[in-house]
């Protein structure tokens, strides 16, 4: 009998995930611009899904009917799914009704690149050759010498002189009915119900091999997932910790942990429609539209095209707003001032040097002297804009063919005003993009530094010309160049607080010193 079913388990709460536990599902994190659970299902083409789900059951929903619309699939709402007397075992229970036939079973962290051929005829449970010295949190197979299965040992040491073998999450059962009476007949194991039962019932009938797995990779953990994404990425990971990004299907998807997040940026995709991608699906999390031809600007930017840009962001973008001074003022004052200290707050948690002061590019830096002596007024007599709020080179697209520019990524909000924002901030991001290209930084071509009490940061920049064109441009406006470049460096200092380390510091050091330069003009 042919295999036509799929049972991918996703119900658990990810408590091993750290910080991405508090983001979402542990099967939405992303993995080379896909969620984990796109690899798995994109593994098998033209079968039938079955999908075990309970933590953030909805956004597993929802990310699956815009990433993957075409499959047939069954969601089976899995409760508990989390304390006494839930586990992967239980929530694969919850989905026998669907599955009295030959089925692949998957865990929601299990991922692999070999080719498996789900038709050979039998019971199998995917193994991989044990390195990893915590055996406790694996379900382990020991073996004879020709391979056949001893016994499982799940959630407890072992001492053997056997083979010894993890099972990667991944099965094939065909003896659906041995399996399942398994399941219900089993006794808890490290407090839950485990997957292990079924597969003691068909070893105690004889009826399970192992399937070897050398590609395998588990992205349970949050050491793990990290892993997986430094070794199967040559970009550097950029992801922020309330918000992802996809691609999948020639559409691009964005999630928000923020349902308002959403809703506003939504809100000024539409208005700003056809400047920005059209969306053609949103749920409380997450948007998509599809993926818009053209290259980024950081990839065909030169004299000509910046000016070409700079003349339509006039035309299009800057719209003048009104509004009256004291509320705009307010509105500055939160977004630069209040802003800033939340983000200098969420990195001071991650290094408790940070303000202690260092040596760059031969003089003294002190941190707290540079931020203490931030002209905040000057910030905040901003210029009343309709503005993109992300308006570096990655966020912009241009048509070769059809010479037009697209936006992408625009930023939701201005300190919670979705109508106004400030031309200078705008104008510091594509300075700071320029200083900074960001096109390059992704692709870690960056470079951080400290030996001892001095710190060595290099960003990768645009050519002088076009920075000195884009000066050239501000002054022609009647505005504050000096101003753009303490942005920039502002906007730095801001970004640092998102980012993983190294990249938070070299950002950190770097901005510092451009606000630095700004104060001694």
């Amino acid at each position: 009998m042919s295999t036509n079913k799929v049972c991918i388990l996703t119900a658990g709460v990810g408590s091993r995930m750290g910080i991405y536990a508090d983001l979402t599902n542990k099967v939405l994190l992303p993995l080379c611009d896909k969620a984990i659970i796109s690899h798995i299902i994109e593994k098998f083409p033209n079968k039938k899904f079955v999908v075990a789900v309970g933590f953030e059951s909805q956004q597993v929903k929802d990310y699956i009917g815009m990433a993957h619309p075409e499959i047939d699939v069954t969601f089976v709402e899995v409760n508990p799914y989390q304390g006494p007397g839930s586990g992967p075992g239980y929530s694969l229970s919850c989905c026998e009704p669907y599955l009295h036939e030959p089925f692949v079973l998957v865990c929601g962290d299990t991922l692999w690149s070999e080719e498996i051929d789900i038709e050979e005829p039998g019971n199998w449970m995917g193994t991989y050759q044990f390195r990893d010295e915590d055996k406790s949190s694996y379900c382990l197979v020991e073996t004879k010498k020709d391979g056949s299965i001893l016994k499982l040992w799940d959630k407890q040491e072992v001492q053997s002189v056997n083979p010894i073998y993890a099972y990667t999450g991944l099965s094939k059962i065909e003896d659906t009915n041995t399996f399942f009476r398994g399941l219900r007949n089993g006794t808890l194991i490290a407090g839950e119900w485990q997957l292990s039962n079924g597969h003691q019932a068909l070893i105690d009938e004889g009826k399970l091999v192992t399937y070897l797995m050398p590609t395998w990779v588990d992205v349970g953990t949050i050491d793990r997932y990290r892993r997986a994404l430094a070794l199967q990425s040559e970009y550097y990971d950029f992801s922020k910790n309330d918000e992802m990004f996809y691609e999948v299907n020639e559409h691009v998807i964005k999630f928000f942990k923020d349902k308002k997040t959403l809703r506003d940026r939504v809100h000024r995709a539409k208005e700003f429609y056809p400047l920005f991608p059209k969306i053609d699906k949103e749920t409380e999390h997450f948007y998509s539209y599809k993926k818009i031809p053209g290259k980024i600007l950081y990839e065909c930017i030169d004299a000509s095209l910046l000016q070409q840009f700079l003349h339509f962001l006039e035309v299009e973008v800057w719209h003048t707003r009104s509004m009256d001074l004291k509320s705009y003022t307010s509105l500055c004052h939160i977004f630069y001032y209040e802003k800033t200290q939340e983000r200098i707050k969420k990195i001071s948690q991650r290094h408790t040097d940070l303000f202690t002061p260092v040596m760059y590019q031969g003089a003294l830096l002190d941190p707290k002297v540079v931020i203490s002596n931030i002209n905040w007024n000057l910030l905040e007599q901003g210029v009343p804009v309709r503005f993109h709020g992300d308006l570096q080179f990655e966020n912009v697209l241009f048509d070769i063919e059809t010479h037009q520019f697209t936006l992408i990524d625009i930023r939701q909000n201005f300190a919670g005003d979705t109508e106004v924002g400030d031309l200078y901030y705008d104008l510091g991001k594509m300075y700071m993009g320029m200083i900074c290209n960001l096109s390059r930084v992704r692709k870690k071509q960056f470079h951080y530094e400290k030996i001892g009490d001095e710190v060595l940061v290099e960003f990768p920049d645009l050519s002088l010309e076009l920075q000195d064109q884009f000066k050239n441009y501000v002054y022609s406006k009647g505005l504050d160049f000096n101003k753009v470049k303490l942005m920039a460096g502002l906007i730095m200092v801001n970004m640092a607080g998102l980012h993983t380390q190294p990249l938070d510091l070299a950002l950190w050091y770097f901005g510092l010193n451009q606000i630095r330069k700004c104060q001694k003009v």
